[in-house]
């Protein structure tokens, strides 16, 4: 692992000015070292050309360091070589640090215990939402959405991510702009919430727009305010290559911990979604009440199951970690 490299980013990370408005991020630009990026745009390059499944328009494909590949996959190499020559736990640590949320003490903690940060969807995590261990997972994911790409609604993310980072790789290197612009929304007085996405769409305004270019990172404080959407990527037909949309996501969720980048039971939403809420969360009662409290025995069919790690930990934070809290559950 290169230390330098991480300290030449850790120092680009400390220089980034943090905007407020309208809600905390920041943007740093040329991120990645020169001979970095070129590594990068060439593993792209490479990825785009592999026989994949076929991906819907609004679908990414993505290589999560959690994912277990064969030794001599694309996908393999592709992770090995990310974690040989960047330290992303310090990194993830230091972007979270910049804002000031960042500094919470329950947080600074976990980060600072070794068991505290693990990589997502792997073995350790299960092992600390089996044992009930305090810990927020990472995540660093390159992603591909692919030609054709319609964008996304104005949206905040789930409630258990601190952060939304987004490393933009352009293969282009912008000699041609189709698209895929970030847009970062203001809410207005009529603004609703369908789970995490606006409802209507059009009454949250974009008031800022970050374009979509090479090496740069965008780092969004997760908030019930922190509305953002992305512009549909749609290169011509005869585009000479065809290059995807492509970038790298950096996530860093508090997915076994109390803490919450906002209550979504405060969203402001429609009655009928109140009531739709309140249906859902009755059903989930019984299981979450079941899952919690079934034998050690009948857990283990589920070790090997990153849906189960999933699904534990939003369970989670339905009951803040307090399964027997029903009105909680019920978002009463």
């Amino acid at each position: 692992m290169s230390l330098k490299i991480t300290n030449d980013l850790l120092v680009k990370i400390e220089k980034a000015e943090v905007f407020s408005y309208p809600f905390e991020h920041y943007i740093i630009e040329n991120f990645l070292p020169e001979e970095v990026l070129n590594n990068v745009h060439e593993f792209f390059k490479t990825w785009q050309t592999l026989p994949t499944k076929d991906t819907p328009p609004n679908g990414r494909l993505s290589i999560g360091l959690g994912k277990k590949y064969s030794d001599q996959s694309f996908e393999m190499e592709y992770q090995q070589y990310l974690s040989s020559v960047i330290d992303w736990k310090l990194i993830v640590r230091n972007l979270i640090q910049k804002f000031e949320n960042g500094t919470n003490p329950e947080l600074l903690r976990l980060m600072e215990d070794g068991t505290g940060c693990v990589i997502r969807s792997t073995e350790e995590e299960l092992q600390n939402l089996r044992k009930g261990r305090r810990a927020f997972n990472i995540d660093v994911q390159p992603g591909m959405n692919p030609q054709g790409f319609a964008g996304l609604e104005p949206h905040i993310d789930a409630h258990h991510k601190l952060i939304a980072s987004l490393l933009y790789i352009d293969l282009g290197k912008g000699v041609h702009r189709y698209g895929g612009d970030l847009l970062l929304h203001s809410a207005g007085p009529g603004t609703r919430f369908h789970k995490n996405t606006i409802n209507p769409w059009y009454s949250a305004e974009p008031v800022k727009r970050v374009e979509f270019k090479d090496n740069r990172l965008v780092v969004i404080l997760n908030s019930n305010i922190a509305i953002h959407s992305v512009e549909a990527f749609i290169p011509p037909k005869n585009t000479t290559p065809p290059y995807p949309r492509c970038l790298i996501n950096i996530i860093a969720e508090a997915s076994s911990t109390d803490y919450l980048a906002y209550d979504p039971r405060e969203l402001p939403q429609s009655l009928r979604e109140k009531v739709f809420g309140v249906l859902i969360g009755s059903i989930m009662l019984p299981l979450v009440y079941f899952r919690s409290r079934v034998d050690k025995r009948f857990r283990k069919m589920f070790r090997s199951s990153v849906t189960w790690s999933r699904t534990v930990s939003n369970w989670k934070h339905l009951g803040r970690q307090n399964y027997t809290n029903w009105r909680k559950i019920l978002k009463l």
